[in-house]
């Protein structure tokens, strides 16, 4: 037998819809189901629908218009609830039962919930005029004359559980949309409605995007571990909010019928991978008395996963050790299946493979971006183009701002434009803004996910030690930071102060300087004098190890072998943006000095570019950084060294503002008659040379030779090279008699 297809929609307006549409799935060798044939038996529509979806169906292709029909009444809407469930049903939407929404659930509407409630596929299909939603009256009233859910709530109700729906604008483009979901159903083999399936949410439809070949390498490597007679136990690891459950999600739904069941827990904390266990336990025994304590129905569970072998097992958001140790803790009990874990937590044991799950590519983020919000945003003729800046130099394909941004462009009415400039200056909340109902992973957390709560979660499971090195990296480029950067003493000492300081602000007392470096002002006493090593527990490689434990330093496919990682634009950004006053400064001051020392001094010196190279970007970074701090040194000196090295590789439009910034800072810091300025002068006046600016040179390199002379004292050492430098310039332009005697006095 085919596909069992309940096709759920609005009566009148859609009956010649229905009908083609009907007809086109049976003559593709599915068995359908109109709304106008169910057969209404008995006395309560609402159960005996419920009974037929659950028996009868495999798929409810939910239709959306502008009706939204009637609202049962309060006895058959009391009696659904017995028959399903009253529990069952809070449990698994929380959102329904919110301020009695379930109340204004109108009976076609409760046709998706019913698909949901007993595990069955539910595509959504938006007509294009729904908007325009027309409210027909309760034909029962409850107390207070409950009027009909609007459609765009349902929608969002909805679209946490079965994704964005598909918008058709007549038949021909409904059976279009259609054809393109049924067919990717059907090329996941024959579907076995008797299996049992627990899944908080489903598939993505069109949206699930730039993932397949992921999903490709983990259905290898499934079959790989069967070959050799062994079920496998996987991984997909990676830092908050890369769709590591999606993924899942989508991996289970295109590979059900391969399992005698496809299951979910959640396991963000041991006692919530228990309670989603003795959950499971009503799945699988459908006469379980609800009474049933917790632990005697975490053991049905597991009974029924011993006799049952061969099911799949997604264990959702093990992110921190405590939840890593409870999960590996059962591993022998989950033996006989395939177990799909999903975690921020990289570090597993040998018999957990663990995969890596890395940001969308640009083309694909910017694609899912263009879909998601296609009709729902204010259209510009740029968007193509701004979806991809977006997606890639705002939110660097992470999965999560990406929807987060969706979501919200969708809820405000705006163009990406204005999503751009809102998350740039974080307007309104727009990276801590989230929908609940949307946005949520598993109905039982309650709290809004976002980028921001996301990274904030992982934070607080860092040591002191590693927070304030992800403090410093924040600092940096989103590219790799090289390994030889992180492996530098000075790197690590100015790590050791901040963290000194860090821990020595959290106890109320003032900074300790350590060293002539110190980061603080020496001029205010310490409160105490407690030693460094007393405050610095961990070494740098244990603050390195438990940043990659838990993917805030992790590598992508491109990286070179010598780096030791990158964090993500995002998590930089909200890491930056919730440091402390005093920590913003002091994280900042140490990641500046650690690079200054690093940097080599002789930046025109081709035989020091395989050093500088790597750390460009980061240089580049933390320059902008240190200069909108009003920091003085070592700002102008790093300008000053990436001026140098791109004036060598002649990138000359790239390298003034840059020797222009140099050379402002430090006469504001040392006075227009400085040495240090007499460098930035010459560097200056190079540059302008080498573009044949000989006017301009000029008086900047006469201005060298004035300082360097020193007039009243011993000439400066370069003052030489300074005469030299000057006369080949009137060489130049053809001024030899000038240019002689510069040259013998440099002689």
């Amino acid at each position: 037998m085919g596909l069992r297809l309940f096709l759920s929609a609005v009566s009148d307006d859609y009956k010649p819809l229905r009908i083609r549409f009907g007809e086109m799935l049976r003559t593709g060798g599915f068995t359908v189901i109109l709304q106008d044939e169910f057969p209404e038996i008995g006395v309560n529509t609402l159960v005996t629908l419920a009974e037929f979806i659950e028996r009868e169906s495999d798929i409810v292709l939910h239709l959306v218009g502008p009706k939204v029909g009637h609202v049962p009444g309060k006895e058959q809407v009391e009696s659904l609830l017995q028959h399903c469930g009253k529990d069952r049903m809070l449990q698994r939407f929380p959102s329904l039962f919110a301020d009695d929404a379930f109340l204004r659930v109108t009976y076609t509407q409760w046709e998706a919930w019913l698909g949901l409630l007993y595990g069955k596929r539910v595509l959504l299909f938006e007509a294009q005029d729904s908007t325009a939603a027309v409210v027909e009256p309760a034909t029962t009233p409850h107390d207070g004359k409950p009027v009909a859910m609007p459609v765009q709530e349902h929608l969002k109700l909805l679209k946490a559980l079965c994704g964005w729906a598909t918008k058709f604008t007549d038949e021909d483009s409904l059976i279009k949309v259609a054809q393109t979901s049924l067919t990717r159903i059907l090329n996941t083999g024959t579907h076995h409605h008797d299996r049992p399936c627990h899944l908080p949410y489903t598939t993505l439809g069109d949206l699930f995007i730039g993932r397949d070949r992921f999903l490709d390498d983990l259905r290898q490597k499934f079959l790989v571990a069967r070959k050799a007679g062994r079920w496998p136990n996987q991984a997909v690891c990676g830092v908050g909010g890369l769709g590591k459950t999606q993924v899942a999600i989508e991996y289970a739904l295109r590979n059900r019928d391969e399992y005698t069941a496809v299951l979910m827990v959640n396991a963000d904390t041991p006692e919530s991978l228990r309670s989603g266990l003795a959950g499971l336990a009503g799945v699988l025994h459908a006469n379980l008395d609800p009474a049933t304590p917790d632990d005697a129905k975490e053991q049905a569970t597991l009974q029924w996963l011993k006799r049952n072998p061969g099911w799949l097992l997604i264990v959702d958001n093990a992110d921190t050790e405590a939840a890593r140790n409870e999960v590996t803790r059962r591993l022998a009990q989950w033996s006989d299946g395939h177990m799909l874990i999903t975690a921020r937590y990289h570090q597993w044991p040998n018999t957990v493979e663990a995969l890596d799950l890395h940001v969308l590519l640009p083309d694909d983020a910017a694609k899912f971006l263009l879909q998601a919000t296609d009709g729902k945003r204010v259209a510009a003729s740029d968007d193509p183009q701004l979806a991809r800046q977006l997606a890639s130099d705002d939110l660097d394909g992470l999965c999560l701002a990406l929807e987060q941004a969706a979501a919200y462009i969708e809820e405000k009415e705006i163009t990406f434009a204005e999503y751009r400039r809102r998350w740039a200056e974080n307007q309104k909340e727009a990276r801590t803004w989230a929908d609940k109902e949307v946005m949520q992973y598993h109905p039982e957390i309650k709290e809004s996910l976002s980028v921001a709560t996301t990274w904030l979660t992982t934070f607080q499971q860092l040591t002191p030690a590693a927070q304030t090195l992800l403090q410093m990296f924040a600092w940096l480029s989103p590219e790799p930071i090289p390994r030889a950067l992180v492996q530098h003493p000075e790197l690590e000492l100015q790590w050791q102060s901040a963290l000194v300081s860090g821990k020595a602000l959290a106890a109320g007392s003032t900074p300790i300087s350590t060293g002539p470096d110190a980061v603080h002002d020496r001029t205010k006493p310490a409160a105490s004098a407690v030693p460094l090593t007393s405050l610095v527990a961990d070494d740098i490689e244990t603050a390195l190890a438990a940043l990659r434990r838990y993917s805030l330093l992790s590598h992508r496919p491109c990286d070179p072998a010598d780096s030791a990682g990158r964090v993500h634009r995002v998590v930089q950004l909200i890491t930056r943006e919730r440091l402390p006053g005093e920590e913003h400064q002091t994280t900042l001051m140490a990641m500046l000095k650690a690079v200054n020392s690093y940097t080599p001094t002789e930046s025109y010196d081709v035989r020091t570019w395989p050093v500088l190279e790597p750390l460009r970007s980061h240089l580049t970074t933390i320059i902008e950084f240190a200069d909108k701090a009003d920091i003085a040194e070592p700002t102008a000196r790093l300008l000053n060294q990436m001026g140098a090295l791109l004036l060598a590789k002649a990138l000359y439009r790239e390298a003034e503002p840059l020797m222009r910034r140099a050379l402002a800072i430090d006469e504001q810091s040392y006075g227009a008659e400085h040495p240090l300025v007499a460098i930035r002068l010459n560097n200056l006046a190079q540059l302008l040379q080498d573009t044949n600016r000989l006017a301009e040179a000029e008086p900047l390199m006469a201005r060298v030779v004035k300082i360097l002379e020193n007039p009243g004292g011993d000439p400066y050492p370069n003052y030489a090279g300074a005469l030299n430098n000057l006369a080949r310039l009137l060489q130049d332009t053809n001024r030899l008699a000038e240019a002689e005697p510069l040259m013998r006095r440099a002689l």
